[in-house]
């Protein structure tokens, strides 16, 4: 996904998590859904470029993000789903690789200049690159192996 921003290539990845232990359902209170949901983006850049990222967007919801350097140019990011055999991201000689995650759920709605739709574009991110506002849309994630917390 060439970008014009040193953004060579994108990978999402999400991963349902489940709880260990659940408490018991106390009768007549609604069952609380405790499953959560972990979004990872990976971001294949060049070597001299990174845009600063402040907002991710997923199916609509805006979310908060954290951005680290993944040091090595092989990265085991997990298995999916339906596969036995985990997933690697190899990065080219010379490009970064960065994990975006998204964090904490937003409330700010912001306006993308009517480039793209949030709710209809799985993965949105939001950033600045050399003092201009930018956003890269990332159409397609795959799903990882649920996780149990123990």
């Amino acid at each position: 996904m060439p970008t014009g921003y040193g953004v060579k290539h994108s990978y999402a990845y999400w991963q349902a998590v489940y709880p260990g232990n659940v408490p018991l359902r106390v009768p007549g209170m609604a069952k609380a859904n405790m499953i959560d949901t972990t979004t990872v983006v990976y971001l294949e850049t060049t070597n001299n470029a990174m845009p600063v990222w402040d907002t991710a967007w997923r199916n609509g919801t805006g979310y908060s993000v954290n951005t680290v350097l993944i040091s090595s140019d092989s990265f085991a990011v997990g298995t999916a789903k339906d596969a036995s055999q985990p997933l690697f991201i190899k990065v080219k000689h010379g490009n970064r690789l960065w994990q975006v995650s998204l964090g904490d759920k937003i409330t700010y709605n912001m306006q993308f200049g009517g480039q793209t739709n949030t709710t209809t574009t799985p993965i949105m991110l939001a950033g600045n690159y050399r003092n201009k506002h930018i956003t890269v849309a990332i159409p397609n994630s795959v799903e990882l192996q649920p996780q149990r917390r123990p």
